[in-house]
């Protein structure tokens, strides 16, 4: 087999060649790339529900809690499964009610959020404890809040969800 291998005809070097960049050199980039690549499924395959312009970017609420949805989203806000994911392994426990701290858990499914969703004014009685967070936004969006408040045009759920998280930060710190 290494003997069908034919040498350049212009009597070049050998050298070694990274195929992932294109001026066939190594970098750490090219490399978190392929890690990545072969870690998580091809976005084609990965099913999400999230339109990111209709349902984060374009929605009616401040820039603060565009970023605040889009860090709960793609993993990157620090709840206790989040950091214990990156090798911290200080408290894990939810500071409401001693269980895992999800990012379901923390919004939807610990009994201060179920008190603090029973509490908002909806035109409907939620459960969201069976649902993930991206599921939830579809279903959250399309709330009425009753009676209209007209403080903003936009949906109340960020702001609940926001409300939350600064409450657990606040018995943390």
């Amino acid at each position: 087999m290494i003997m069908s291998i034919r040498p350049s005809q212009r009597g070049a070097q050998d050298a070694y060649i990274w195929l992932p960049s294109k001026s066939g050199e190594y970098t750490a980039k090219t490399g978190y790339h392929i890690s990545r690549a072969l870690k998580d499924p091809p976005a084609e395959t990965q099913q999400t529900s999230i339109n990111w312009n209709a349902d984060i970017w374009l929605g009616h609420f401040s820039l603060k809690i565009k970023l605040f949805l889009w860090k709960i989203l793609q993993k990157a806000l620090p709840t206790c499964e989040n950091l214990l994911n990156r090798g911290h392994f200080d408290n894990t426990c939810c500071i409401h009610c001693g269980e895992l701290e999800t990012t379901e858990h923390l919004f939807f499914r610990c009994k201060f959020a179920q008190k603090v969703w029973s509490l908002a004014p909806f035109g409907k009685n939620l459960d969201l404890s069976s649902i993930s967070f991206e599921a939830s936004i579809n279903v959250l969006k399309r709330l009425v809040c009753l009676p209209p408040i007209r403080i903003s045009s936009g949906p109340l759920f960020p702001w609940i969800c926001w409300t939350i998280w600064t409450a657990r930060n606040y018995r943390i710190f």
